[in-house]
């Protein structure tokens, strides 16, 4: 524990630790978030993982006056970035930031203020914001999706999923890290983050804030965001899913439990099935050998069971699970390519959609949610999380 002059009173230190890779023209929002934190002991790390742009020119002019700590190596990946600066950190408590997200400046203040004995890491909801930092008007975990604090471990064994904040959205114990770092970087090129968010539900209490203190930016480049149909992308989400069984495998069968059926969610199902029709090969190299009307079952079963959702969009899912395993192929790609890129759904089928959507329940109580960060003055300007904007009351 360090010592806050501030405060006269002992307080944790907290590492922010930013990923770039190529985001120079985000990066310096990511660092003016951190450095703009409301708490006091704070020190901002960041990794550079072998960009060509200017990112590393950016990096060191912060580094000249000591505002961050550079950690500049050769291209490697995420896991890689990750491992990294958590070697080159001394925080108490560790949050991955992406470059091409921000935080609030209450953010770390909010998340220590909830922290608990025995927790592996505090996670809270992210805003989707586009390039400019507006408000897409949505969240992740999206608002509809109970977002509760607790021990995960049989959730996983049985799902394989809880509901997770993105990298972003988590602040973690230093003593949990250093119990399950380094991460495999070979196998965690990308979304490292999933690594993590496995191993805190397995291994501790999480502990979910159920308010946005960050900014999950949508841009051209997202690795989870595209609305594009790629195989290729596909079959690497395909992929990483499989190395996370094999994680939960690994760690089940040290610990002596095992996995329930259906083990497996909802995306994951709706993934191999797209796979089997249009890339058996790719399908069969992640695991998924069952034929589709098995697949859609255990997708049905996932949808109807995983208690995470109001019961209209269980219901919807198992429908969807029920038609895909049933009709013909080309039919039943094309109802899974709706269901996978929302953005390419008819017009018709949004806004039925978006009617079910209008009023959402969270864990403990239904609200309507105010999608703007603080300080949010309009959708015609330029947020930024360190300005002092006048606030609109105009929902």
């Amino acid at each position: 524990m360090r010592k806050s002059s501030e405060e006269g009173m002992d307080r944790p230190l907290v590492s922010i630790i930013i990923n770039n890779y190529n985001y120079g023209r985000f990066l310096r929002d990511a660092i003016e978030s951190a450095l703009r934190q409301t708490y006091p002991l704070i020190e901002v790390v960041v990794v550079d993982d072998g960009s060509t742009d200017e990112s590393r020119s950016i990096i060191e002019e912060y580094a000249r006056v000591g505002k961050v700590i550079p950690v500049l190596k050769q291209n490697g990946g995420q896991a890689s970035a990750f491992n990294a600066g958590f070697a080159a950190s001394k925080g108490d408590f560790i949050l991955f930031l992406d470059a091409d997200d921000v935080i609030l400046p209450t953010c770390v203040e909010e998340a220590l203020a909830a922290w608990r004995e025995g927790a592996t890491k505090v996670q809270w909801r992210m805003q989707l914001v586009n390039e400019k930092l507006q408000p897409e008007g949505r969240l992740r975990p999206e608002a509809h999706m109970a977002f509760p604090s607790g021990d995960f471990k049989n959730v996983l064994l049985t799902w394989r999923d809880y509901p997770t904040a993105p990298t972003s959205g988590n602040l973690f114990a230093r003593r949990f890290l250093m119990d399950v770092l380094p991460i495999p970087e070979h196998l965690w090129k990308i979304t490292a983050d999933g690594y993590l968010n496995t191993m805190a539900g397995l291994m501790g209490y999480v502990i979910s804030l159920n308010r946005s203190l960050g900014l999950y930016r949508i841009h051209g480049n997202n690795n989870w965001t595209t609305d594009v149909v790629d195989i290729e992308k596909l079959r690497i989400k395909a992929l990483i899913f499989k190395n996370q069984k094999d994680l939960i495998f690994r760690w089940s069968a040290k610990h002596g439990q095992i996995p329930k059926f259906p083990f497996g969610f909802q995306y994951l199902y709706k993934l191999g099935i797209f796979l089997k029709i249009n890339a058996p090969t790719y399908a069969q190299e992640a695991g998924f050998s069952e034929s589709r009307p098995m697949l859609a079952f255990k997708g049905l079963w996932a949808a109807l069971t995983w208690p995470f959702l109001p019961w209209a969009s269980r219901l919807r899912q198992a429908l969807m699970f029920v038609l895909v395993g049933a009709l013909p192929r080309k039919l039943a790609s094309r109802l899974l390519i709706w269901s996978l890129y929302p953005s390419s759904r008819p017009p018709i089928l949004k806004r039925f959609l978006g009617k079910c959507s209008v009023h959402v329940k969270t864990w403990d109580h239904p609200f309507r949610m105010d999608l703007r960060p603080r300080g949010w003055a309009g959708t015609h300007r330029r947020w930024s999380p360190w300005n002092s904007l006048p606030h609109s009351s105009t929902p």
